[in-house]
């Protein structure tokens, strides 16, 4: 894919970002971080014709505007399957945990992810890069038990040709199983709408 087939896609992601509350924009939670995110498609013209995802997520640091992620067409059903295993996984764990009184515990969660597209955006600058997510289950000293899902640290890509920056990690965190589901709704959501649109395309050839 060239350079500017990428710049622009990015930058359709910041003018949709930028209007979060749009029309057919999905929304997710994330109670432990105290705020909710959207999931929402756009049409890449030139030399991408699919629809692709875009799915904004939590990172701590505040120097960016928007962090999230990009899921191709192809990508949307593998996504999903593997945040299904997440959610299935947490159950499981989480009645274990509940039922031996488990305190302050952390563990892997053995499921691979396909590697994935990590964007940001400050302002007019635009970065990508190459990323992968991997799922962990923690127990709080309270009890409460999360599902994390996150990146690495990542060196974020200036598209426009500026300097690269370094990103502490990009996240979902989860504290019940509920929510993952409503954060599967919104993916499955969008997905409709993408396969919708397509239908659609065809019809106009």
């Amino acid at each position: 894919m060239s350079k500017n087939i990428v710049i622009f896609l990015l930058a359709c992601f910041i003018s949709s970002a930028s209007s979060a509350f749009a029309q057919d924009a999905s929304r997710y939670s994330m109670n432990f971080i105290g705020n909710s995110y959207s999931v929402f498609s756009s049409k890449v013209e030139d030399d991408l014709t699919e629809h692709v995802l875009y799915v904004l997520a939590y990172n701590s640091e505040e120097v960016f505007d928007y962090q999230g992620f990009r899921l191709y067409e192809t990508d949307i059903d593998p996504f999903i399957s593997e945040i299904e295993q997440v959610r299935n996984k947490y159950s499981e764990w989480k009645e274990i945990a509940e039922q031996n009184n488990v305190k302050n515990y952390s563990k892997l969660i053995d499921i691979d992810f396909e590697p994935i597209i990590a964007i940001s955006a400050i302002g007019d600058n635009l970065y990508a890069a190459a990323s992968k997510l991997v799922p962990s289950f923690v127990v709080r000293e309270n009890g409460d038990c999360l599902a994390f899902i996150t990146t690495s640290k990542i060196k974020l890509n200036n598209l426009q040709g500026g300097d690269n920056l370094d990103c502490n990690g990009i996240s979902f965190v989860f504290e019940s199983a509920d929510e993952i589901n409503e954060f599967l709704t919104a993916i499955k959501t969008q997905r409709n709408i993408v396969n919708k649109k397509d239908a659609l395309d065809k019809l106009f050839k």
